[in-house]
Formats: structure tokens, C-alpha cells, sequence
């Protein structure tokens, strides 16, 4: 016990009484706000952060030189306490990191230096961390209490109801500013949700409200910022793709820009960008799924505002804004009715989104085994045929072996490679050079086989003088070996950007 918080137990872990798992009922992020159900199903706010720290409510005490009042709120990174200063007696927040932040040395330090970074930057967007420490197995920050509601429960009193276009262009252009100012400094903050930014009073402010940033605490430094399945943390419905999935991942500030315009997206439509229910469909949903157009529910829309927040929602880390500022900057020119940096997404991205992201590469893998196999069976009727019709043919006869000597050292393995890539592409493959070979393979046989079809000529004797024969076999060959090298010429580039990917996301984890 520490000062009147009981410790957890040896075998679950860090300094909590045990992790509580996801809840799908509750959000109790900031504020502890209750969840509005919108007119588009029940997802009006969000679902909970991710695996949100056990501590036993009504069990208080002090910490450090800070007397715990209240819990005020608990998220994916820790729970947030009222508490007393009892030194310079003044009210203050106290954030206690969840058990999976600080398990261990490496975690420790990480928590420590990032807390540290935190407490340097100065910014009026921007609730500064004053003080962090340690007690026991407990590590914690410390901000000041500011007595106001959160975007979240602001937009949970409205029912919903879309904001101004231009109230939530200035609002979400002040948050970007402050997040480019802490990327600046080398930071990113990783849980950018409607519960992490506060409505300050405002007299400047035509909304009479100034939108400012919490949780720079546990935020990360960008060159380090990864995280493993185990500490997961934040809320899904506002997180990045790159966040929600497995293994160690990198996590940079274009990961905070897809959570802003997450904010954006539901300051316009009163729904998240994956209306999602439960918390496996967000992470698939996140994944395989397309945001829809905000003008799908909102049609009265500004397009040039949803060309806004649909950029900073694409599922590739480099296809959104390159930074905080040049997002604040297109609100900017979006307010002053300049050009958009931005531009909507093309039928071309479209195409390549679902070549990525859907069941499309399992298909033309399939596709290509098809085709395989019915062109073999062809060209094997084919030859049967003629042996029928044209049996008792001397030159039949005589070139019948050398007709089936080709089908078996040739063809039928060429068919039993092709069958064996397509199969890759089903399996959603990173030999990416295996596919371009085979590509290449196929692209060079179709063209033999055209140049043959042309010229009217074939190496295979038993065709001469089956003209007919020889025209539909090798047509349908010709076409489909042409069709089968354009899909892995497909599955060639899905599977080298996978690679690129899974390379990438190595290297920055060490």
C-alpha cells in the first residue's frame, strides 16, 4: 500500500490491481461523460480507450507531494485524479500511467524522458506538464486543473449535430498548430481524441471557446515512438491505422495527423470516420474498410472542407498532410476561401485502395490458377481432338510423342508455377521479386505465342494443316498467359509495397 493506493499483485504486473479489459459500455475518458447514441447507430462518440488501468475507485490517498481528491477520468494511457498540491496549495490534475507503460527499465526511462520533453513545451494550445515522479511501482505526471468540459461531452450535449464548417475549421486549425509546435520540439502525442482537448473561454474567439491540447505527457519521442501489441493504448476510433496493428510498429506525427482529422470528421458528421460497435470490428474496420465521404451524411458539405479531412484520413502514413502545419495552413486558405494544397482523392487512388485494402489480390490470385488451368485443359482437349478426328493422320502419328513430350517437360510445369504464384497472391505474399520474375515468365510466353499465332507457324508439327485447331488453341493461350502476367505485374507491386512496409516498420524498432 502507498499512502492508501493498494499495489498489485507480483503476477499482474505494474503497481495496479489488475488490467481491466476492454469495455464496450462505457467511455470514461476525461470526464467520465456519458456516451450519446446519434441518429446513425450507437457509435455517437467513440468506443473506450484500450485496456484502461484497474485502480480500485474510492481508494485515495496521497502520491508523492499530492493528495488524491478525486478520479476525474481514466484512457488507453492512465487514469487522471483531482488532486491537492500540498506544498504550494493549489488544485492540480495527477496522471498515473497505466501498468503496461512502466514495466519495465527500458519503459521506465522511456516514460521519464518523455515526460521531460513534455514538461519543456510551452505553447498556449497546449496544457504544460509541470511535475513527474515515482512512488513504489507508481509513475506519474502532473498539469494543472483546468475547470472546463472537453470537446467530447461538448459535442455529446449537442446531440451530435454537425458543427459550423467554419467553428470546426478554426478550432481544428488551433490544434493543429499546437501539434506541430510539439512535433517541433520531437514529440508526438498518439491520442488525439475529442476527451484530450479542452474548451478554454475565449474573448478573442468568435465561438467565445480556445481549444486546448492535454495528455502531452504520454506522448512519444518521434524517434522512438513505437509500441508493441502489449501496450497498445488509445481509443480505436480515432486511431491511426499504423496504431492498431500487431507487432511493434512505427508511430510518427502522421499518425497524429489521421487522429486529427478522426476529430474533424466527427466535429462535421457527429459520427466517427468507422461507426464500429465493438472493438474488433474498429480494428478491421481501420484497416479493410474505406472512410465514407463526410457528404454521404452530411451532403450540404463544403467539398473543399472534406477534401480537407478525407487527406488527413488516408490509410498510408505518407499520403496524408507532411506535417501539422501544412494541415493548419489548407484550414487556413479553406477560411480565407484560398486554393487547397489538397486535392480529392482520384478514381486511381480509389482503384489502388482496393487493390490494397479489400479481397482483391485474393481474387486475381484465384483468377490467375483459373486461368491457368482452363488453358491447360484447352490446349489438352485441343490436342485430343485431333488425335479423334484425325487419328489415323501419318503425320498425327508421327508427331503425337513429341506433342505429348512438350505438354509434359514444358507446359505442365509452366501451368504448375503459375498455379504456385497465384497461390502466393491468395496468401498475400512479400516475395515480391518471385512475382515480377513470373510476370516477366508469362509476359515473354504469351509473346511467343502471339508472334507464333501471327506468323502462322508453330514448333509443334502435329498443328501443320490444323488451321483451326491451331488458331483456337493458341488464341486463348496467347490471351491468357497476357492477362495472368498483368496480374502478377499487380501482385508484383502489392507485395514489394507490403515489403517496403514490414521493412520499414523493422527497422524502426530496431
Amino acid at each position: 500500500m502507498i499512502a492508501g493506493i493498494p499495489l498489485a499483485k507480483e503476477n499482474r504486473g505494474a503497481g495496479f490491481d489488475g488490467v481491466t479489459k476492454p469495455s464496450l459500455d462505457t467511455d470514461q475518458a476525461k470526464t467520465q461523460s456519458q456516451t450519446t447514441k446519434g441518429s446513425h447507430g450507437p457509435e455517437a462518440s467513440e468506443l473506450p480507450s484500450l485496456d484502461t488501468p484497474g485502480l480500485s475507485r474510492g481508494t485515495l490517498g496521497t502520491i508523492g507531494r499530492y493528495k488524491l481528491i478525486r478520479e476525474i477520468g481514466r484512457g488507453g494511457y492512465g487514469i487522471v485524479f483531482l488532486a491537492s498540491d500540498t506544498e504550494l496549495h493549489r488544485e492540480v490534475a495527477v496522471k498515473i500511467a497505466r501498468p503496461e507503460i512502466t514495466d519495465s527499465e527500458e519503459g521506465v526511462e522511456r516514460f521519464l524522458r518523455e515526460a521531460q520533453i513534455a514538461g519543456t513545451l510551452r505553447h498556449p494550445g497546449i496544457i504544460p506538464v509541470f511535475d513527474c515522479g515515482v512512488e513504489g511501482k507508481l509513475h506519474y505526471y502532473v498539469m494543472p486543473y483546468i475547470d472546463s468540459q472537453h470537446l467530447g461531452k461538448w459535442m455529446d450535449a449537442r446531440k451530435d449535430d454537425p458543427v459550423d464548417e467554419k467553428q470546426a475549421a478554426e478550432w481544428v486549425r488551433d490544434i493543429a498548430a499546437a501539434i506541430h509546435y510539439g512535433h517541433e520540439q520531437g514529440v508526438v502525442h498518439r491520442d488525439i481524441k475529442p476527451q484530450n482537448i479542452l474548451l478554454n473561454a475565449s474573448s478573442e474567439s468568435p465561438s467565445g471557446f480556445s481549444p486546448v491540447v492535454l495528455d502531452f505527457g504520454l506522448c512519444g519521442v518521434e524517434q522512438s515512438a513505437s509500441v508493441s501489441t502489449s501496450v497498445l493504448a488509445g481509443t480505436p476510433n480515432f486511431m491511426s491505422p499504423e496504431q492498431a496493428m500487431f507487432g511493434r510498429k512505427r508511430i510518427t506525427k502522421q499518425s497524429d495527423i489521421y487522429s486529427i482529422g478522426a476529430v474533424l470528421y466527427r466535429m462535421l458528421t457527429g459520427e466517427t470516420p468507422h461507426p464500429a460497435t465493438t472493438l474488433p470490428e474498429a480494428i478491421l474496420m481501420l484497416h479493410n474498410e474505406p472512410v465514407r465521404s463526410p457528404r454521404t451524411i452530411r451532403p450540404e458539405l463544403s467539398k473543399r472542407l472534406e477534401t480537407i479531412c478525407m487527406k488527413c484520413l488516408r490509410k498510408e502514413p505518407e499520403r496524408r498532410y507532411e506535417s501539422a502545419k501544412a494541415l493548419a495552413d489548407d484550414l487556413g486558405r479553406f477560411l480565407s476561401g484560398e486554393t487547397l494544397s489538397a486535392k480529392p482523392e482520384s478514381r486511381w487512388e480509389r482503384l489502388q485502395f482496393s487493390l490494397r485494402y479489400r479481397d482483391w489480390e485474393a481474387r486475381l490470385g484465384w483468377s490467375a490458377i483459373g486461368i491457368s488451368v482452363g488453358s491447360f485443359i484447352w490446349a489438352f482437349v485441343g490436342a485430343l481432338l485431333i488425335v479423334a478426328r484425325d487419328g489415323s493422320n501419318p503425320v498425327v502419328i508421327e508427331h503425337m510423342p513429341a506433342l505429348l513430350m512438350f505438354e509434359t517437360l514444358i507446359v505442365l510445369p509452366v501451368h504448375g508455377y503459375v498455379v504456385y504464384q497465384g497461390w502466393l497472391m491468395v496468401k498475400r505474399t512479400t516475395k515480391f521479386v518471385q512475382l515480377a520474375i513470373s510476370a516477366a515468365l508469362c509476359g515473354a510466353w504469351a509473346i511467343f505465342h502471339w508472334v507464333s499465332l501471327f506468323q502462322g507457324s508453330t514448333s509443334l508439327k502435329i498443328y501443320e494443316g490444323q488451321e483451326y485447331a491451331h488458331v483456337m488453341v493458341f488464341l486463348l493461350i496467347s490471351a491468357a498467359f497476357t492477362v495472368i502476367s498483368v496480374i502478377f505485374a499487380v501482385g508484383y507491386w502489392l507485395a514489394r509495397g507490403r515489403h517496403r512496409s514490414e521493412r520499414d516498420l523493422i527497422s524502426s524498432t530496431g
